[in-house]
């Protein structure tokens, strides 16, 4: 137990040495166990097959990772094709889907993707329209009708996507109004969530939807829509609301 008060006070003497060395303007000497500050050599450390820079996003168990190159990878479950490789048959390492992509999202069992040129991309699980177009659902198509966009988001059953112009849509499930037109009539082409402008940010949740929005001043305000039957709106009520109110 001594030697073990010694070491722990020898460690505080050595860096309020270097703190002190610091503050009289000069360098501060590495640590002896430091590899990275001494310029040792480091221990050997397994690296992954690809390095990380992009993004990740995360379903219910599916995972994306857009790489420094624009290509994104999927793995996980995919029986409903949100791994998004052709198939459905599960991917227990991560493999290559789409090319040219600046952004990514993951829904429950669905997956989104932003390519540079501003369309969006989405495969998966489609049952109420969530991916924003027809046809196969394993591999990354266009949705339909969307341009300029910078930014998506995935819930349960629906899709968001911020376009460049800071205007908010939405396409979906829409049962509690987490598409926020004003209705709760499902979508099966995006829409515009009505009275968002200057939006910087979005998500979504299982039933509801997030934006934050740049005011004059350039505050960010917070709006919230859909299902509230916990609060989860934030407005101080339990009613679900189908178009944007402010936090």
């Amino acid at each position: 137990m001594l030697q073990q008060v010694r070491r722990a006070l020898k460690s505080v003497g050595q860096v309020l040495q270097q703190v002190r060395r610091v503050l009289q303007g000069g360098p501060a000497r590495p640590s002896p166990d430091r590899a990275w500050a001494s310029g040792l050599t480091a221990s050997a450390v397994r690296r992954a097959d690809f390095v990380i820079t992009g993004a990740i996003a995360a379903g219910q168990h599916h995972t994306l990772v857009l790489k420094e190159d624009g290509t994104v990878w999927g793995f996980g479950l995919n029986a409903n094709g949100q791994v998004g490789n052709g198939t459905t048959t599960d991917a227990l390492g991560a493999v290559q889907v789409l090319t040219g992509a600046v952004a990514i999202a993951a829904g429950y069992q669905h997956s989104l993707a932003v390519k540079a040129d501003g369309t969006v991309w989405s495969w998966g699980r489609n049952d109420t329209s969530q991916l924003g177009r027809t046809g196969t659902a394993t591999a990354p198509a266009q949705m339909t009708g969307v341009t300029n966009a910078v930014a998506v988001a995935g819930g349960t059953s629906h899709s968001l996507v911020l376009k460049a112009d800071g205007t908010v849509w939405a396409v979906g499930a829409n049962a509690s109004g987490q598409i926020g037109d004003g209705s709760t009539t499902a979508r099966s082409t995006a829409v515009q969530v009505l009275g968002l402008t200057g939006v910087t940010a979005i998500t979504a949740g299982a039933e509801m939807s997030a934006a934050i929005e740049t005011d004059s001043a350039g505050a960010g305000c917070v709006f919230t829509w859909g299902r509230n039957h916990l609060g989860q709106l934030g407005e101080a009520s339990l009613v679900n609301r189908v178009t944007p109110v402010q936090v």
